[in-house]
């Protein structure tokens, strides 16, 4: 996280709390049983000497009850949802301003549905049964490379995963956020990813099971990312993260706290790696 992104967010989450009633001399107190660190940490956090993590943004936005989102989005900005808008054969990122379903004697340009982690978004004149949802704007930016890669994350924490996708998206990856083991299968009968990034415990289950799918779908290449807090708790056994990381080839998880930032780095590091092996194989000799 760079030094402005971190003040940006100090700024945040110091009109969050006064919008909860929380005096300005009091915030450090608050934060500091909000996150369950020292007086000295909290005074650094809000000085700009320690980087936000993503566990701290959940456990604000969570203890104030409001998104956390709110935490990363530029305030301006915080109406806007991803979205791609489909047209003839073509489809274009974007971001839009959701309205709601038009009235009788509305004519809206645009309609939508909510399909997975974004608005598919179609003209009116052509727009599928299912569109029900009007968009009152639409923003249209040179985000991403069209040769981003493409990372999928899998987490059933939504909040946790729109908060990984968020940071990853101003790397220059392209991501797409899914629940579980039966999104990811359906999303793979479509496309493919250059990038897995999966949370150990997804309810009821491990990612054990998204694993054995990748790797059956897209082979041994792609890299995938394990993220557990729960090995300390005991809802992560550390003999099964360890069976699948030598039977699948997989890295040692990211445990709790996150830090994305890092997370993004291993990524691009394991994407070299993936593009340096195609290279070698490419230039081999026949």
């Amino acid at each position: 996280m760079k030094p402005e992104e971190s003040l940006a967010i100090t700024e945040r989450v110091k009109s969050m709390l006064r919008r909860h009633g929380v005096a300005d001399r009091k915030h450090a107190a608050q934060l500091s049983m909000l996150l369950q660190i020292s007086p000295q940490s909290t005074y650094k956090k809000l000085d700009g000497q320690l980087q936000w993590t993503l566990d701290d943004i959940l456990a604000i936005a969570s203890a104030m009850k409001e998104s956390a989102s709110s935490l990363l989005d530029d305030p301006r900005e915080t109406q806007l949802e991803r979205a791609v808008l489909r047209f003839n054969d073509g489809e274009i990122d974007c971001m839009v301003k959701v309205g709601a379903a038009p009235g009788p004697l509305s004519r809206p340009e645009y309609l939508a549905l909510r399909e997975h982690d974004r608005w598919s978004v179609y003209p009116a004149s052509r727009a599928p049964d299912a569109a029900v949802i009007a968009i009152q704007e639409i923003v249209i930016r040179p985000l991403q490379a069209a040769n981003a890669p493409r990372i999928a994350i899998i987490d059933d924490d939504n909040d946790t995963a729109e908060l990984i996708a968020m940071v990853l998206d101003s790397k220059g990856f392209q991501t797409l956020t899914l629940a579980g083991v039966e999104e990811l299968q359906s999303q793979l009968r479509e496309r493919t990813f250059d990038g897995y990034i999966i949370d150990w415990y997804l309810g009821g289950a491990t990612a054990e099971d998204c694993v054995k799918v990748i790797r059956r779908t897209a082979g041994e290449v792609p890299p995938i990312l394990l993220l557990t807090g729960n090995i300390d708790s005991g809802l992560a056994n550390e003999s099964d993260i360890t069976r699948l990381m030598v039977e699948y080839g997989l890295k040692p998880p990211f445990e709790k706290p996150y830090r994305v930032e890092i997370i993004a780095a291993e990524l691009v590091r394991s994407l070299k790696e993936v593009a340096k092996a195609n290279a070698l194989v490419a230039n081999a000799p026949a």
